[in-house]
């Protein structure tokens, strides 16, 4: 078991050098977040906000820790890449990396893993929508972040109209807190 855990942490840790995309081709920045940074605060903010609300906080933080690890395999795809791939041949590789990521998952765990991760790709529960529309919604926080930093405002349009024109959120919160942040950025 413990060969297995230390093949999955070896996997995992890869997520650390898998650059968000989007800011690469939009941005050119140089040192830009991970996939990892950008899973780790759509975690903090997924465990707020289920508390917050009374959902399963133990289940969506593990969706939050989980949702991304198939892009070690296949990198982070942008939404102009995914219209390059068919959308049978990108489920297909979808699902191939998430089988090989449990693979080197401990046996006693895999299915459990496995299925919080389907739960999240389907939208099959509460915590996994709520998930959906805060990982969209960190990357609202990141975009902040780097018009702080200086970085063109007008490059940045296109992520801050992503969120109404193609995720529409539904949970309230999540609404509130993206016109806050907008709000914010014409402060």
């Amino acid at each position: 078991m413990l060969e297995e855990i230390i093949e999955f942490c070896e996997l995992a840790i890869k997520l650390k050098k898998v650059k968000r995309a989007g800011w690469v081709q939009k941005l050119q920045i140089e040192n830009v977040e991970s996939v990892a940074d950008h899973t780790f605060l759509t975690a903090l903010m997924a465990m707020v906000l289920a508390d917050l609300k009374g959902l399963d906080t133990e289940k969506i933080v593990r969706m939050a820790l989980l949702h991304d690890l198939e892009e070690i395999i296949i990198g982070d795809l942008t939404p102009r890449d995914k219209e390059k791939i068919p959308p049978k041949e990108l489920k297909r590789m979808k699902e191939d990396a998430r089988k090989r990521i449990v693979l080197s998952i401990p046996k006693k765990l895999r299915s459990k893993y496995l299925k919080i991760m389907e739960e999240h790709k389907n939208y099959e529960s509460r915590e996994a929508k709520l998930l959906n529309e805060i990982e969209n919604l960190e990357m609202i926080f990141q975009a902040l972040e780097y018009e702080k930093d200086g970085f063109d405002k007008e490059k940045l349009d296109e992520f801050w109209e992503f969120i109404p024109k193609a995720v529409k959120p539904e949970d309230k919160d999540v609404i509130k807190i993206f016109e806050t942040l907008k709000k914010k950025r014409k402060a």
